[in-house]
């Protein structure tokens, strides 16, 4: 990140919130993290049943806002490393404790935090909606000078959430280890109710790792068909 980035953030971890930012510890936070989470997305959020595996990654950095002397958790956030690229995430805070800057010191504790837990990173990204209005300024003001940008999104909202309704987000969600066929909404009846595709369903897997995509993408593009390479094994991705 820029010279001029860390200097703002260091400055804003400077100012004394009664709080602390460590490292989460699965026995310790557990259940205060989710007790802060149960008024996020109408008390479905999907960071509750996501905390254990988070933890146990080790491209994900996850720090919680500790209060001085007693320990009460004030909030949660996670940084996912994908590539040399973190992604900033799960981002809460607890609703007693909203409007003391605990937001902003946790998002500059995990860019303060990502040059060490992964060397490799050359850049801090998130992303929030336009409606999010909170959001927007935190990120603008913790994340400043770096450049925002909108992206236009197809298809539109409510195109998305009729789909997410259906599909029963984010209960239904996939999660680590999920396939793609039955977290799509329709994709597993689509191929059942096909014969020579329905044929194919025991012999598609997960990949093992970005290199495996990466070649059986490569295979596709290139006309062999799903699994015709030799890196996946005559199986499908």
């Amino acid at each position: 990140m820029a010279e001029g980035e860390a200097v703002v953030l260091l400055q804003s971890l400077r100012i004394d919130h009664g709080f602390t930012a460590v490292e989460y510890d699965h026995g310790k936070h557990h259940q205060a993290c989710k007790d802060i989470c149960t008024d996020v997305y109408g008390g479905k959020d999907y960071m509750p049943r996501m905390l254990e595996s988070y933890a146990a990654d080790e491209n994900t950095l996850m720090l919680v806002a500790t209060r001085k002397g007693d320990g009460a958790v004030g909030g949660i956030v996670c940084a996912d490393r994908r590539g040399s690229i973190v992604f900033l995430f799960g981002l809460r805070v607890c609703s007693k404790f909203r409007g003391r800057g605990l937001a902003s010191m946790l998002v500059a504790a995990a860019s303060e935090g990502v040059p060490g837990a992964f060397p490799q990173a050359t850049a801090l990204m998130t992303v929030t909606i336009d409606a999010n209005a909170a959001a927007v300024a935190l990120f603008s003001k913790a994340l400043s000078p770096a450049p925002l940008y909108t992206a236009e999104a197809w298809p539109p909202w409510t195109c998305t959430y009729a789909f997410e309704s259906a599909l029963g987000w984010p209960e239904k969600q996939a999660g680590p280890g999920d396939s793609i066929i039955d977290a799509v909404y329709g994709a597993r009846e689509l191929l059942c109710g096909d014969a020579e595709a329905a044929a194919q369903l025991p012999r598609w897997r997960p990949t093992r790792d970005v290199q495996e995509l990466s070649a059986a993408v490569a295979d596709i593009r290139g006309g062999g068909g799903a699994g015709s390479g030799s890196d996946t094994g005559g199986e499908g991705l």
